[in-house]
This record gives structure tokens, sequence and C-alpha cells, in this order.
């Protein structure tokens, strides 16, 4: 699939990968997802959730959406029955909201197949396309980044 820049008009779908256990997980859900519907997106959502699952601890996501520890092998790498699915589908965006070189979002933000990538970390090979970073040491949340990542898919022309 051929990457690069292209103009917000001609995004029709998007895929956006988000830490369920971030403190601001559901005011950035919610923001994407206004984002999408203004735009006339087709949105979806893949979701990382490495906590200890327990009676006070229970999963807010959709099981075949989320990569939970349960899903990664001793060294990080995704279960094939888990990865399948999510890398059988094609979008013209992908977003990364997860400030991790951790290995399983790493192979993801890599593997997944999109027109446009941006994320928050710059993995080996040139992926993702753009890269939000944080300023001057001050670690920004969910949210503040998709704001960056908005505006900056609005100047793209």
């Amino acid at each position: 699939m051929k990457t690069g820049l292209i103009p917000l008009s001609e995004i029709k779908t998007a895929m956006t990968f988000l830490d369920a256990s971030s403190r601001s997980f559901e005011e950035c859900r919610s923001a994407v997802s206004d984002f999408y519907r203004q735009n006339g997106i087709d949105g979806n959502f893949l979701y990382l959730d490495l906590r200890n699952f327990s009676r006070k601890v229970t999963l807010k996501t959709a099981p075949q959406r989320t990569v939970t520890l349960k899903d990664l092998n001793w060294y990080g790498k995704v279960r094939t029955e888990k990865l399948t699915p999510i890398l059988r589908c094609n979008s013209d965006l992908f977003i990364s909201l997860i400030n991790s070189k951790d290995y399983p979002v790493h192979f993801l933000t890599s593997a997944y197949n999109a027109k446009l990538k941006i994320g928050r970390q710059d993995y080996s090979g040139g992926v993702p396309d753009v890269v939000i970073s944080d300023f001057w040491g001050n670690r920004m949340s969910d949210t503040e980044c998709f704001s960056l990542v908005e505006d900056y898919l609005h100047k793209i022309k």
C-alpha cells in the first residue's frame, strides 16, 4: 500500500490505537469519535490494555478489538489468532496515541496497513509518517496529543 500525506478530504476510513488504561482514555475516545463523525470518516478503534484484571479491574473495551496481556507471548508478540483479524483491515489513516516503544505497540503500528500513519514514537523504517512528540519533556495526555493530530490533519491540503 502506498503511504504518505493525504488531505483530510480524502480520508474515508481510520483506525485509532488507544491505551485503555490511560487516565484520559474516555475523554480521548470521545474526542476522536466526534472528529470522525464531523468529517464523515468511518472510524474504528484498537485498544491496548496491559493491566492485570481482577474483580476491581475489568475490561472496558470490546474484547475482539483489545490486546491484553493474555494476547501476548513471552517476548511480547501478539498471538496470531488476535493479530490476523487486526491486520486484515486497511485504512486511509492510522493514529497511534500510545506513547510507548514497547514491542506490541511498535509492531502493531508498523504492521497495520494504512495510507497515512501518525504516532507518538518514531520507529525504525520511517514508521509512522508523522510523529507527535511531547514538548520539552512535558508529557501530553492522549487528548492533548489528539488535538495536535486534528490540527495537523486540517492543515494538509
